[in-house]
């Protein structure tokens, strides 16, 4: 409820995927369910874009039940992070249409997620990424939760990316992302760090890192 509330908030009118309340074990239907939702959105001429719920796990059981076909004949946005990372680059790489690295409808909509969405998703402006402004006090410059630059420089290209263990987890399939040219946005969190290291050298190893 405070999902749907939340995008109605954003000024969205909202239409539940027909399964959203299924379950089966730990994911919101069967395979065949959650991949008929996604579908049928799609398919729905009243539909203009499609947000994922939450994230979770399961994302990489239904990539081969998207109709591919019908989701390039009928662009529209279609956005999610986490666990989505596998649709959003499945989708981007099947079909060639843009994709989303975005909040879920579940997400905590704070000032910052709400301004970021606002401006990429519907206002379609650049994004920008900034150190935040300082906190009320007495700092110049805010001193926590600052962006580190490693290399300095310039690039360009598209941005193609998401969760790095969801990611890693599409190496070798018809579902990865071509990343050549391509600028590689990663992010994860609570993971252990032998963990982040094996998701790397996968990326390694597939000589993604080095297109």
């Amino acid at each position: 409820k405070i999902a749907i509330e939340s995008l109605q908030a954003l000024g969205f009118q909202v239409k539940p995927g027909e399964f959203v309340a299924a379950r089966r074990g730990p994911f919101a239907g069967t395979d065949a369910q959650r991949a008929a939702d996604i579908n049928a959105m799609f398919a729905d001429d009243a539909v203009a874009g499609i947000l994922a719920m939450t994230g979770g796990s399961g994302c990489n059981r239904i990539v081969d039940r998207l109709d591919y076909e019908l989701i390039r004949a009928r662009p529209k946005f279609f956005g999610g992070f986490s666990d989505l990372t596998s649709l959003v680059n499945a989708i981007q790489r099947r079909t060639g249409l843009v994709t989303f690295h975005s909040p879920v409808a579940a997400s905590g909509w704070n000032e910052f997620s709400v301004q970021s969405f606002r401006a990429v998703a519907m206002n379609a402006e650049a994004a920008v990424l900034r150190n935040p402004a300082p906190a009320a006090g007495d700092d110049l410059v805010p001193r926590e939760d600052r962006i580190s630059t490693l290399r300095p420089g310039r690039a360009q290209g598209p941005l193609i990316g998401g969760n790095l263990t969801v990611l890693a987890s599409l190496a070798g399939t018809p579902y990865f992302p071509d990343c050549r040219g391509a600028i590689l946005f990663l992010e994860d969190v609570n993971e252990y760090i032998y963990r982040i290291d094996r998701c790397l050298s996968t990326l390694r190893l597939t000589g993604t890192l080095g297109q």
